[in-house]
């Protein structure tokens, strides 16, 4: 495994003033992280070892996360927080496979080249607090108050298909039997999922 090289940036605001006067904007508070990281792979025997085999068996690939961040200001009691992920992968070759009725067995076609993918997804979380306290109203009692605070949160997420180009269906035996391939399987990162998909949670924090 040669190189194998990882970067990682601290979120950063780019609308942001290097002074701030007052509650700021809302767009400056606009944050963008990244981590990135590259991998190289080669294989070969020690026994037979050519320069030319090194060459064939060497591959790459890249992977890049762009997390975008943004705190607006609160609508009264309730804090809005949207969030996009962005991710992208770098691909040295596609991986074919085709089924082979002579030998009853999958064949795989290699192509090399630069290739890339990408997938994005976006959220929003909505969370506020409740607050309530108790008082005691007895003079001798060993406890003043009871305070209680319930934290309610929502979040929707969502992450649309952009990974249809580079799926595909393939028979893999003599029965006509199906099977889904990507053509980034086998490659160092491996692909994103297929399809869309969305969601819902929910959650309460009580602490008395």
């Amino acid at each position: 495994n040669l190189p194998d090289i990882a970067f990682v940036m601290n979120t950063i605001y780019p609308f942001q003033p290097k002074e701030m006067v007052g509650a700021g904007k809302w767009y400056e508070k606009l944050g963008i992280g990244y981590n990135g990281n590259y991998k190289g792979q080669m294989s070969f025997y020690d026994s037979a070892f050519q320069f030319q085999k090194l060459v064939d068996t060497f591959q790459w690939g890249a992977s890049h996360d762009v997390p975008i961040l943004l705190s607006l200001p609160p609508l009264g009691p309730l804090q809005i927080a949207p969030n996009i992920s962005y991710r992208e992968r770098w691909y040295a070759q596609k991986f074919y496979r085709s089924y082979n009725p002579a030998t009853n067995k999958i064949d795989t076609t290699i192509e090399k080249g630069f290739y890339s993918a990408r997938e994005m997804s976006f959220g929003l979380s909505f969370n506020t607090a409740l607050f309530a306290t108790f008082q005691s109203r007895s003079k001798t009692s060993k406890v003043d108050a009871i305070r209680h605070t319930i934290r309610p949160q929502v979040g929707i997420n969502y992450k649309p298909d952009m990974m249809q180009p580079f799926y595909y269906r393939e028979a893999v035996d003599a029965s006509g039997r199906q099977m889904l391939f990507s053509v980034f399987d086998g490659s160092i990162f491996g692909p994103f999922s297929p399809g869309r998909n969305g969601g819902l949670s929910f959650g309460i924090d009580n602490n008395i």
